[in-house]
């Protein structure tokens, strides 16, 4: 099953390309964190705002305690986002057709980041393809 995912040259969507960036500098991710701890700034389109229809600020808080919390796991999270490349998507979409079982697609047509037709682009790609 594909949700809204990264493909193709599509990674990341444009919007997280400054996130990579700063977590090339020390301390950014914690910096970042740090702004996330208000319920509304957790609301806004640059955090999550655009990436959940009806989360809560509980919810919400609970994606960023661990982080908060952990010097290890935001070293992680700043090591993936500063070494991540669309190669790695470009590399797997050129293996996209030699998948030979059953794929789903369940798109969200009002996803901002991730549209129809990268969607439609996944479908011509896998040879056993349907929608949900």
């Amino acid at each position: 099953m594909l949700t809204p995912c990264d493909a193709y040259e599509e990674f990341p969507p444009k919007a997280f390309v400054p996130l990579m960036a700063a977590a090339r500098v020390p301390g950014a991710i914690f910096a970042i964190l740090q702004s996330l701890r208000w319920p509304a700034a957790r609301r806004l389109p640059l955090a999550y705002g655009w990436v959940s229809k009806r989360a809560d600020a509980q919810l919400t808080r609970s994606w960023i305690e661990p982080a908060l919390q952990s010097a290890a796991i935001r070293r992680d999270a700043a090591s993936f986002l500063s070494q991540a490349s669309k190669r790695y998507t470009l590399e797997a979409a050129e293996r996209f057709s030699e998948f030979k079982k059953p794929v789903l697609l369940a798109w969200a047509p009002e996803d901002r980041f991730f549209k129809m037709d990268l969607a439609k682009r996944l479908e011509r790609a896998f040879p056993m393809c349907a929608w949900s």
